[in-house]
This record gives structure tokens, sequence and C-alpha cells, in this order.
């Protein structure tokens, strides 16, 4: 595995606009469950029933349940050398990352060492806060109320701040997207499949302009012919690939 590291850094050193796609696989090694693998967080729920508007609109309170779950889950995680190798990377290189995670660890990161929050973009939200349906308002995760389907202030219903099934990314996120759809030199795909769009195509928007586009995943089904595989775990793989571009 050595000589395709070395063909990734050189190739990743001879980028001058390099942004990386992060994906569910990068949380697995800090104690997470991906939702599509075995042992996902959607094993036994099909994703319709719990992460859309519609369930929240008829179960809330079962919706809420989960991401409670999830959140208690999160509370006892940390980031990993592969989370810190990418804010190393982003800080000297100045590299854009998009994350499609909710987990806030590399966000968590990026606030800790006063990174630029314009390199990170969290494309699908962040199960650290919640707002109000109504109002608007935003408030940490941490200080939300313990009833089973918590309220604002206003009264309106509160919800976590993550994009769910059939609601449309921030528009400063398709934009920053589609930037470097049409800028970026190289990507590094990071744990994820590329199934969910439109974060995917960047991947297919590169390869179009034959670019080299770099997957660090041990599924191969992860990677399209042409592309430069390597079937690394993260927090194992980042700081090895990083360490010449750092």
């Amino acid at each position: 595995m050595n000589a395709p590291l070395e063909e990734a850094r050189q190739a990743l050193a001879g980028a001058a606009r390099p942004v990386v796609l992060c994906g569910a696989g990068l949380s697995v090694e800090a104690g997470l469950p991906t939702f599509r693998g075995e042992e996902g967080l959607w094993h036994s729920f099909r994703p319709e029933e719990l992460a859309t508007p519609r369930a929240f609109q008829r179960q809330p309170e079962v919706v809420w349940a989960w991401y409670r779950w999830r959140m208690e889950r999160l509370a006892v995680v940390q980031p990993h050398e592969g989370h810190r190798a990418l804010a190393n990377w982003s800080a000297t290189h100045g590299g854009r990352v998009f994350n499609q995670n909710v987990d806030g660890l590399l966000e968590k990161l990026w606030v800790e060492r006063g990174l630029d929050p314009g390199r990170l973009l969290a494309l699908h939200g962040s199960l650290g806060r919640c707002h109000c349906e109504s109002c608007g308002s935003s408030l940490p995760s941490s200080e939300l109320p313990r009833d089973p389907l918590p309220r604002c202030a206003c009264g309106g219903r509160l919800r976590p701040s993550v994009v769910w099934f059939g609601e449309a990314l921030q528009g400063r996120h398709l934009r920053a997207l589609d930037e470097e759809s049409r800028l970026a030199d190289l990507v590094l795909a990071v744990g994820t499949s590329a199934q969910v769009w439109p974060a995917a195509g960047l991947l297919e928007a590169l390869r179009r302009r034959r670019r080299p586009v770099l997957v660090l995943n041990p599924d191969p089904d992860s990677a399209a012919p042409g592309d430069l595989w390597l079937p690394l775990p993260a927090a194992d793989a980042l700081p090895r690939l990083l360490e010449g571009t750092c």
C-alpha cells in the first residue's frame, strides 16, 4: 500500500485547489455507526421512517427519541487522528472540506483551533444544535428541554438542525459545491459511498474534467474506474496520506 499512498501524496502536493469530501466512514472509527452498514443506525429502520419532515409531522416524539439516543452517543466520542490530520491539512494548505457527517467532530476541532469556518462546510447540518420551526431561533442541543417533544419559549416545536431527506441543502453550500465542481483540480473522498447527492456530483464533475479523484475507503464499491483507490481506514491513513502535504 506504500506505492498508492505515495502516488496520492504526490497528487495532493501537486494540486493547486484540492477539496475533501467526508462521509460516514470517517466517523465509524470514533465509535459512531454508519447509516448503511450492517451495524448502521438504520439497520432496523428505513430512512424515511425517521429522518424526514413527514416523519416528524406524524410521530415527532419517536423521531426525537431516536435523535436523543444519537446525541447521547456523541457525548462520549472524540475526534480521532484522521479528524486531526484533516484539520491540520486545511489549516496549512487552505483546502476546503465538505463534511456530510452531522456528528460535529470536525467542527469541534475547527472551533478549538480557531480555524477558518469558511473552510469547513457541514452540508447536512449538525446534531449539536436545534432550532424552532416557528420563530427560527437556535440553541445548543445540550440545552434542550427534557420533554419528549421539546418546545421553544415561543411555543413552537424544536427540531434537530440537520438536513432531512426531502430537504434542500443551504444555498451557500450548493454554491460552494458548484464552485468546486468547476474549479477544484483534485478531490479526496474520505469514507463516503458517494451515493448522496448533490455532494456526490462533486466527484462526478471532477471525473468528467479528468481531474484526480482519490478515494479513501475500505469498500471497493466506493471507487469508480480511473479513481486512485486506497482501501484503508481513515484514522490510520489520513495522517500518513496528508503528512507530505501538511
